[in-house]
């Protein structure tokens, strides 16, 4: 339920107010939003070997490799995800635009740690 929130009202919401993003409005970030989010969903079904191949070495590390290693791996890899999928959505839907791609990564960033803080504390 809590990512359901963060999905339909929170992110769209983040988008509409942060200074990068040019937008038309809710409806616009929301469209956004929803694309982003099955776009995202392909490319982490597509990466999956990567991701699995990615824990497997990094699980296979002593000491360092689990607690170091793969979690640092797994966010560089969902940052590129995420920031693939937000520059797909965002040439997609004509009333937004975010202009350079340093601004597509700051926005995914601030989306997933946003999400994040949203699911704990709901």
């Amino acid at each position: 339920m809590s990512g359901l929130i963060s999905l339909l009202i929170v992110q769209p919401f983040v988008l509409m107010n942060l200074p990068m993003v040019r937008s038309k409005g809710f409806a616009s970030c929301m469209k956004v939003t929803v694309l982003n989010v099955i776009i995202l969903t392909v490319l982490f079904i597509f990466s999956s070997p990567v991701l699995a191949l990615t824990a497997m070495i990094g699980g296979a590390i002593p000491f360092i490799g689990p607690e170091l290693i793969l979690p640092v791996t797994m966010f560089i890899l969902t940052t590129i995800l995420s920031t693939a999928s937000l520059y797909i959505a965002d040439q997609i839907i004509e009333d937004f635009e975010i202009k350079t791609l340093p601004e597509t990564v700051m926005v995914a960033v601030i989306l997933s740690v946003v999400s994040n803080v949203v699911n704990a504390i709901l």
